[in-house]
This record gives C-alpha cells, structure tokens and sequence, in this order.
C-alpha cells in the first residue's frame, strides 16, 4: 500500500475521534436522562406539586399540614369547618396523582377508602397517633414547611394573664424550647407553683407571645384581634382594651400577655397593634 495514503487515512481516523465523529459516546450522552430545573429528583415526592395542591384547598382552617414518609410516601392531614366533609386525610405515593388512602369525614359519618389496600393499616395507625412527631409509624417522618394560603390562621392558646410577670413590652417569635421556658418562666414570675411549660414540638409548631407592659389601671387587658396570612408575611393584629365609660376600675397595676401556638412559619411575621 502506498505510504501516503496509509498516513492520511491515519490522520483521519484521529480526526474524526477527536471531535466525537465515528464513535458511540455521542449517541450516549444524547440519549443519556437529564432532569429539568426545579424537577424532584427521581424517586423523591414532588413537595412542590403537594404544596400547591394544600394551599389551594378548601375546609382547611383548621388543619393543612403534609408529611414525607420514608422520603417514599407522603401524608396529606386536613380539616376545617365544613358540616359534612370536617376532615379529610390521604395518603400518596410520590406524586399526587398516586392517592393509595384516604380517610374522610361525611355525612353518614367517617369513611376509610384504599385504591391500595396493603396501605390500609397505615393510614389507620396515622390518624390515630396524629400528634406524634413519627405518626405513630416508627418510620422517618420529615414535617413539610409551607406558607398557609392567604386568609385567617388558625391557632391554639397558650396563655393569657392579666397579671402576668412580664414587666416590659414584647413582641415575640418563639421557634424553641428556650425561648419558650423563658418567656413561660417570667409570664409567670411571682407565683408559688407555676404551671409546667407546654410541650410543643417545634419542628412543627411556632409559637407567638406579646407582653404590654405595665398600666395602672384594673380594666385594661390585651386582645388578640386575629391572625392571617398575606404578602408572604404572617399579620398578628392585637389591641389594649379600654374601660368602657363610667366603669369601676381598680388602680391595680396590670402587666397583660398572651401566648398562642400555630404550624410552623419560617418566614417574616409582623405585628399590629391597634
């Protein structure tokens, strides 16, 4: 063979392998999986998509909270202030579209229904133990954290005394269990056998306390007008009481607080006071 044609058909094989030309790893890496921006990634629960899908729900003013089982399964608990639908809790594989139970309430009372029924027994022992940071499964139980949709939030008082030990003005966002003790021990400063402090699990709940200070004047109490969502921001509107014209107050020094718990907000909170 001619020595010229040999070397150039040489210098053509390395050209075509260096800019890809002649070999497979092209095609592999065209045909290779990619996952888009924003995607779960395979095998994990679409948080996003169940997100949306709790904050657009109706009856939900009591209770909207989702829960990642295993990292395989997700729990969906909702409840609210509908006369024949109060609650109603599903559990899914990794996507919506996968509902395997549900237990709802109606109007002949409450109804258990499975598409998959070896999730039965779970689901059970789940809303029977819907208080405990595990759900009663003895699994890894992760707690997902969303904004609530706009609107009123519900909530669950902790304290409110008129004569409490908080000598200064506060405005408080409490996210763990020392700043709960704290604000708990000086609420009640000055008794003899103070309450225990609450038990809140805060990878789950946030709590608010509010103190306005001390006022000379028996009637003056403070009023936690109502607490919604909107902007992005938790609002927690409140106002001091004024006695009413004429009424008989003592010239007792008053220090009023207030302690409520809610699901857990991450994000900013105001306060408005009245």
């Amino acid at each position: 063979m001619n020595k010229f044609a040999t070397c150039s058909a040489l210098v053509a094989t390395l050209f075509l392998a260096a800019c890809g030309g002649g070999g497979s790893a092209t095609d592999t890496n065209r045909t290779g999986s990619q996952i888009a921006v924003g995607e779960p990634a395979p095998g994990a629960p679409a948080k996003d998509e169940f997100i949306k899908l709790a904050r657009a729900a109706g009856c939900s003013d009591f209770a909207n909270r989702l829960y990642v089982i295993d990292g395989k399964q997700v729990f969906w608990e909702r409840a609210g202030n509908c006369a024949d639908a109060s609650y109603n809790h599903v559990l899914y594989g990794l996507t919506p579209q996968n509902e395997q139970c549900s237990v709802s309430d109606s109007i002949a009372g409450a109804r258990t229904s499975c598409k998959d029924e070896s999730q039965r027994s779970l689901i059970e022992t789940i809303v029977r133990n819907l208080d405990k940071p595990d759900l009663g499964t003895g699994r890894k139980v992760e707690y997902v954290v969303f904004s609530p949709k706009d609107g009123p939030v519900p909530f669950e008082k902790l304290l409110h005394n008129q004569y409490s030990g908080v000598r200064n003005p506060e405005e408080l966002v409490i996210r763990d269990a020392a700043g709960l003790a704290k604000f708990w021990s000086a609420a009640h400063d000055g008794m003899s056998a103070p309450p225990a402090v609450p038990a809140i699990d805060f990878n789950r709940k946030t709590v608010i306390a509010i103190a306005a200070g001390g006022y000379p004047n028996g009637c003056i109490d403070l009023v936690l007008d109502k607490v919604t969502f909107g902007g992005e921001t938790l609002l927690v509107n409140y106002h001091l009481s004024t006695p009413p014209e004429g009424a008989a107050c003592t010239q007792a020094f008053v220090f009023p607080a207030t302690m409520i718990v809610l699901d857990r907000i991450d994000g900013k909170v105001q306060f408005i006071k009245g």
